[in-house]
């Protein structure tokens, strides 16, 4: 599952960092001296869009550190089997908790989505096990395949 959501939001911190770091350059804080100095109608402006971009940028950095352990979580339920992913459920949404507890400039709506997709991938998981267990004869393997599954989600 590729989380898009976390590639945006890094994007996003570099980009912020880079136009931040402009803004904190010489001469652009001399401009801004002159700007104030001379009474500008653009000082007022200049000053709003410093002050965004700081708020932008401690916004981007709060969701990258919460959302950076999800994708390590996320990556690691993909690579393992589904009859031995159980143990990685808890800790998964142990991190989406303290995602939505902690990190309250994340959109609680982009917060479902991340879940659905994790039970997408859940699905997927799911039904690549249980199809392996229907190359089995006999009732036994597919009743053995949907217990494991049963344990598994619960």
């Amino acid at each position: 599952m590729e989380c898009v959501e976390l590639q945006f939001w890094n994007l996003r911190l570099r980009n912020l960092q880079y136009i931040y770091e402009q803004l904190r350059e010489p001469k652009v804080k001399s401009m801004a001296a002159v700007l104030e100095k001379t009474n500008s109608a653009y000082y007022s402006c200049f000053k709003d869009i410093f002050k965004n971009i700081v708020i932008s940028l401690a916004e981007a950095k709060n969701i990258c550190l919460y959302l950076t352990p999800l994708k390590k979580h996320i990556q690691l339920l993909e690579d393992t089997d589904f009859s031995e992913c159980s143990p990685l459920l808890a800790p998964l949404m142990h991190v989406i908790c303290l995602i939505w507890y902690n990190c309250k400039s994340f959109d609680q709506v982009k917060l479902i989505i991340i879940l659905k997709q994790i039970c997408n991938l859940l699905i997927l998981e799911l039904v690549i096990f249980t199809n392996n267990y229907m190359y089995y004869p006999g009732p036994t393997a597919i009743y053995y395949g949907v217990e494991l599954t049963c344990d598994t989600i619960s």
